[in-house]
């Protein structure tokens, strides 16, 4: 999508702005009730950025339950939501790292960075792009 760029998804409206410097999707109501924003580092920015025609019945869904969740004030509901929420944060954390794996991966990393610094050091310290005087 471009800036200014509006697209309709059921009874959503979803627009590419920016703020700030910053780009964000607005997606509001089509009545002006409510809206929210996802800004460009978000998964569901990328999504609405490149949106398939099938997807966008899925896509109201998700904008239908993010309304729901928002503004249903009933304090069972809003319990249920916490704890489905942990639940799928549960699922995707990461694995812990042995202390074993965590020492090769650091030495690892520590070798890339001195090879960098070294050939950065053969070429005066400087990218292509860079100048002395630039400090970077």
């Amino acid at each position: 999508m471009k800036d200014g760029e509006k697209l309709q998804i059921g009874n959503w409206i979803v627009e590419k702005v920016e703020m700030d410097g910053v780009d964000f999707m607005e997606v509001r109501a089509s009545g002006g009730i409510f809206r929210f924003m996802y800004r460009i580092d978000s998964m569901m920015y990328g999504l609405l950025d490149n949106v398939l025609k099938e997807d966008k019945s899925g896509v109201g869904v998700i904008f239908n339950n993010v309304f729901a969740v928002a503004t249903l004030l009933d304090a069972e509901f809003q319990n249920d939501v916490v704890q489905v929420v942990v639940r799928a944060i549960d699922r995707v954390k990461a694995e812990s790292v042995s202390d074993e794996e965590d020492a090769k991966i650091l030495a690892e990393e520590r070798t890339k960075y001195e090879m960098k610094k070294e050939m950065e050091g053969e070429n005066g310290g400087n990218r292509k792009s860079e100048s002395p005087e630039s400090g970077n």
